[in-house]
């Protein structure tokens, strides 16, 4: 479990100050391992909790809750998504593919969505953010949704709500 490597490694560095370096495809030695890197951690986190999987309700009393959830997503179809709430989903058989934030809901002219903070950067989608929809009988996310306990008190405010 990747959180339980967090907890384990003391915390995570934020993308500012251990940046992620293999965009073009070139791997590069990991910078833990080198001599005088200074590990800095900007979250901690105490636990997580495993919410029970493809369960709306328990996703919806969590975010509400809580706060941001982890869960993993067939992002496959986002990559030309602008605005709006997104219903292009594969709900038939979805490969699961991208791990992103559950960090509210909402509706938008009498549609539901959920509102999932991406990782893309700001100018993808809705300020980095996309709508889902969330009429389907089937939860978009695979069995793998977590609430995460951070002790990390200004982390809890940083939901884009």
């Amino acid at each position: 479990m990747a959180f339980q490597g967090v907890i384990t490694a003391g915390g995570i560095a934020s993308e500012w100050t251990y940046p992620y370096t293999s965009w073009n495809g070139t791997d590069y030695e990991c910078r833990l391992n080198q001599t005088g890197f200074r590990f800095i951690p900007n979250v901690k986190l105490a636990s997580y909790v495993q919410l029970p999987p493809n369960d709306q309700d328990a996703l919806l009393s969590a975010v509400a809750s809580v706060g941001p959830i982890a869960i993993s997503v067939d992002a496959g179809a986002w990559s030309s998504y602008e605005s709006g709430v997104f219903s292009g989903c594969n709900m038939t058989s979805p490969v699961i593919d991208h791990a992103v934030q559950l960090v509210g809901y909402g509706s938008d002219n009498g549609v539901d969505y959920w509102l999932v903070r991406n990782s893309w950067g700001p100018h993808w989608g809705e300020k980095g953010t996309v709508l889902l929809f969330a009429g389907h009988t089937r939860v978009f996310v695979a069995d793998d949704s977590f609430r995460v306990h951070s002790n990390c008190p200004a982390c809890s405010t940083d939901v884009w709500c």
